[in-house]
């Protein structure tokens, strides 16, 4: 499986069989793909971690398989997201962006640091992101 980002007029995420070369799925957005990460959690399984450019500036998190998004951040940055990476660990997503701002973005931690179904199933709010830091 690979996951690819389209650019300012394309703004799809393309899920490719990397035996076959054949897409498999889709999701569109509405913004260019700047960064595609894979991220792992607790009780959810694996999820899609997207930066995106113009015009949202934003991070959006999608569950695979069922490509529905899960979190969103709109205008984390004040221009373009040029890159993020994800750590090792899969909490903790570093953005970087065209207005010179290093940022740090804490993700999964509900998943990683409670036991409860709650916090597990609350996925569909952005709660589970949570900036750490600015750099500048």
């Amino acid at each position: 499986m690979l996951a690819t980002g389209g650019g300012t007029s394309d703004k799809t995420i393309h899920f490719w069989n990397t035996s076959t070369g054949a897409r498999i799925n889709l999701i569109e957005t509405e913004s260019q793909i700047s960064s595609l990460n894979w991220g792992c959690t607790k009780g959810t399984g694996y999820e899609v971690v997207a930066t995106h450019g113009y015009p949202s500036n934003s991070i959006s998190l999608f569950h695979y398989p069922t490509l529905q998004k899960t979190g969103e951040i709109t205008h984390a940055h004040d221009s373009r997201i040029l890159n993020g990476c994800l750590s090792p660990d899969s909490t903790t997503l570093a953005t970087v962006a065209g207005d010179e701002n290093l940022k740090f973005w804490s993700l999964f931690d509900t998943y990683k640091q409670s036991g409860n179904d709650e916090a597990e199933l609350a996925s569909n709010d952005t709660k589970h992101i949570k900036k750490l830091m600015n750099i500048r």
